[in-house]
C-alpha cells in the first residue's frame, strides 16, 4: 500500500494536468514531477532512517564483503525466487500490452483504456491482501497461492490467443485484463516474501535481495523492445506472439513457485 497507493494518486493526479497541456509541455512537466518526487523522497528518507534493533546488533551484515555476495549467488535459491519476480515483472509488460489490444481489437477510447490501465498498474492494492490472507486462511505458504495466481495469469493469456478477435467478446476480454492484471501485480508485489519461507539466513538476505532484484527487472533491457519487434512485423497477430511469451515466462514463474514450496516443506521436516 505504501508503495502502490500514492503511485495511483500521482497517476490519475498527473493524467488530469497533462491532459490540459501540449506535448511538449507536458514531457517537461512530468520530468520535473517525477525527477522533484525522487529528490524529496530521498531527503525524507535520509533524515528519518534509522535502523531497526536486529540491524543495528547484526556485526556480519556489516561486515560483508565481496566473497560473502558471491556465497550469495552460488545459493540456487536466490536465483530461482529471483525468477519469480522476473515471470511476474516481465508479464507485467503482457499486461501493459493488452491496453492497445483492446483499443486496437475493440475501438475502445483512449479514456476507457487508460481506465482499465490505470486500474491494471494498481490492482496489487486488492489482490496483494487476497493472497495473503488466502495463504494464511490455508495455512499454507504464500509462495503456493503465487504460483497459483501465475497458473491463472497464464490461462487469461493463453485464453486471449485462441480467442476470436471479435467486437462481441469485449466484456469477457475486460474480465480477463482485470484478472491477469490482478494475479501479476500480487505475485510482483509479495515477490520477496519467498525469501522468508524459504529460510535464506537473516545476514544475508539483504544482499539476496540485491542479486534477487537484479533478476528480476532484467527484462527492462529487451523485452519492450521484443514486443514491440513483434508488433511493427506482424500487426495485431504480434499481440498474440506477445501472449504467448507471456504465457510461457509465467509458466517459468510456476515451476519456480514449486520449487520454493518443495524447499520449505523440506526444511520443515528437517527442523
Amino acid at each position: 500500500y505504501g508503495r502502490t497507493l500514492p503511485i495511483l494518486v500521482i497517476s490519475l493526479a498527473g493524467s488530469s494536468l497533462l491532459a490540459l497541456l501540449e506535448e511538449e509541455t507536458a514531457l517537461r512537466v512530468t520530468l520535473y514531477l517525477y525527477g522533484g518526487l525522487a529528490i524529496v523522497c530521498a531527503i525524507i528518507a535520509a533524515i528519518t532512517y534509522k535502523p531497526v534493533e536486529s540491524q543495528a546488533k547484526s556485526v556480519d551484515e556489516s561486515r560483508i564483503t565481496l566473497r560473502d555476495y558471491a556465497h550469495v549467488l552460488k545459493r540456487p535459491e536466490v536465483w530461482i525466487i529471483g525468477l519469480i519476480g522476473f515471470s511476474a515483472y516481465t508479464a507485467n509488460t503482457g499486461v501493459t500490452y493488452l491496453q492497445p489490444y483492446l483499443a486496437d481489437i475493440y475501438d475502445l477510447s483512449a479514456a476507457t483504456s487508460s481506465a482499465f490501465a490505470v486500474i491494471a498498474k494498481n490492482c496489487a492494492l486488492l489482490s496483494a491482501p487476497i493472497i495473503t490472507w488466502i495463504a494464511a486462511k490455508g495455512k499454507v505458504p504464500v509462495t503456493k497461492v503465487l504460483g497459483f495466481s501465475l497458473i491463472v495469469a497464464a490461462v487469461c493469456f493463453a485464453l486471449y490467443i485462441i480467442m476470436p478477435q471479435t467486437g462481441g467478446l469485449l466484456i469477457i476480454s475486460i474480465v480477463f485484463y482485470m484478472v491477469s492484471a490482478m494475479c501479476i501485480m500480487a505475485t510482483w508485489a509479495l515477490q520477496f516474501v519467498p525469501v522468508t519461507e524459504i529460510g535464506i539466513p537473516m545476514a544475508i538476505t539483504g544482499s539476496a535481495i540485491g542479486a534477487i532484484s537484479m533478476f528480476s527487472f532484467v527484462s527492462d533491457i529487451f523485452y519492450s523492445t521484443v514486443c514491440g519487434y513483434f508488433i511493427d512485423n506482424y500487426g495485431l497477430n504480434g499481440y498474440k506472439w506477445i501472449f504467448g511469451m507471456t504465457v510461457v515466462i509465467l509458466v517459468a514463474g510456476v515451476v519456480a513457485c514449486i520449487y520454493v514450496v518443495n524447499k520449505i516443506k523440506k526444511n520443515q521436516k528437517a527442523a
